[in-house]
């Protein structure tokens, strides 16, 4: 009997479950889901592409999963305000630094010129109590940019006029009320402080420049009337520091070196006098200041006995005949120095003839001739 040939085992085959055991799942390659039951083996075609293709859009999204728009957003966030933080922390860092290492300024430099504050502007000893308080800068500036009416400078106009011709308090009047109707229109104040200072009405004039001072408006010429008041009321240090204040505002103009060597005459400091006198006369440009000006500087070298250098220079220009009447002023002052009463005499006599009226009784009310007013010979000369 022939037995039936025994089934050949192959390394490929499966053995076949035990009793009552589940076949095992079929293989699966790796990266591919498993095949439909009826798929052969060899099988090839699109449905194994969209397979294949599925299977790697799965393990992208299990492992390469992108964040969420929301996320990214919190995220950006998070580094925005990292950097806000530390830009604030820097400038604060920075703030600190400039703080504590900035130079100090005081208060009557930060308009960037010398004018003093509302509370130093009171005026001097014996000022008027009743001062009424001063406009701020900043509104004065900005009202000065608004433009005036064709009134108020025909108020201006007319203030000037009445001015001129002697009629102060109406001056005084319109000026008053030209400022009230235009505020900002510059000058003003200062106009206002000259006519009381003509009046010698010197507490209400030294009020009135102090107000121009801290308007900002004709801060130098408020300085120089400032001065001048001091002067006549005997207070030269202040009246040195309100030239020199002056100076600082405008250093090109001849008339605060001019007061300021007048107040060391009148101190009896001709020798510091020369400087500032000589100062001024290099910066007078106009031929009457270069005129005073240069006779004061005469008179004063007089006074400080430096008669060599105009003892040298006098004979020159008093032989010239177009020589101005201050050469004669100088030689009487050298000759009054000297005792030589009636030499003075000849030349001031000379001087008059040169000189006009106005501008030969302006130069001997000098205070250098107030010793000799009482002289008979000199009477007629000095005394208008």
């Amino acid at each position: 009997m022939q037995l039936p040939d025994k089934p050949r085992k192959s390394a490929f085959s499966t053995p076949p479950p035990h009793a009552g055991e589940q076949p095992p799942p079929p293989a699966q390659s790796p990266g591919r889901g498993p095949l439909p039951l009826d798929a052969s083996a060899d099988e090839k075609g699109p449905h194994r592409r969209r397979r294949r293709s599925s299977s790697r859009k799965s393990i992208l999204e299990e492992y390469g999963k992108k964040p969420k728009k929301s996320q990214m957003f919190s995220t950006r966030l998070n580094q925005v305000a990292l950097i806000l933080s530390a830009i604030l922390v820097l400038g604060l860092l920075v703030g600190s630094v400039y703080y504590f290492a900035r130079p100090k300024v005081p208060p009557t430099l930060t308009t960037g010129r010398s004018v003093p504050l509302l509370s130093e502007a009171a005026g001097p000893a014996g000022a008027a109590a009743d001062a009424t308080p001063t406009a701020p800068l900043e509104k004065a500036v900005a009202a000065r940019a608004e433009p005036q009416s064709e009134d108020t400078w025909d108020m201006v106009h007319g203030a000037f006029a009445l001015f001129r011709q002697g009629k102060l308090e109406d001056a005084f009047a319109k000026f008053e009320t030209a400022h009230r109707m235009a505020p900002g229109f510059p000058g003003l104040v200062f106009q206002m402080a000259r006519v009381r200072m003509q009046q010698r009405q010197l507490d209400q004039a030294y009020r009135l420049a102090s107000e121009s001072i801290a308007l900002g408006e004709e801060v130098s010429e408020s300085y120089i009337l400032r001065g001048q008041i001091e002067m006549a009321q005997g207070s030269y240090t202040p009246a040195y520091t309100s030239f020199e204040s002056a100076i600082t505002n405008d250093p090109h103009r001849p008339y605060a070196y001019f007061y300021w060597g007048e107040a060391l005459r009148n101190e009896g400091r001709a020798r510091q006098a020369i400087t500032r006198l000589q100062q001024a006369y290099d910066r007078a440009f106009e031929q009457p200041d270069a005129f005073v000006i240069h006779l004061k500087l005469l008179l004063a070298r007089a006074e400080a006995g430096d008669t060599e250098l105009l003892k040298e220079e006098l004979p020159t220009q008093l032989a010239n005949p177009k020589s101005s009447g201050e050469w004669f002023i100088a030689a009487a002052a050298v000759a009054l120095q000297e005792n030589r009463v009636a030499d003075a005499a000849g030349y001031l006599t000379t001087a008059r003839e040169r000189l006009q009226p106005n501008f030969y009784y302006f130069v001997v009310l000098d205070k250098f001739f107030d010793l000799h007013r009482t002289n008979a010979e000199l009477s007629g000369l000095l005394n208008p």
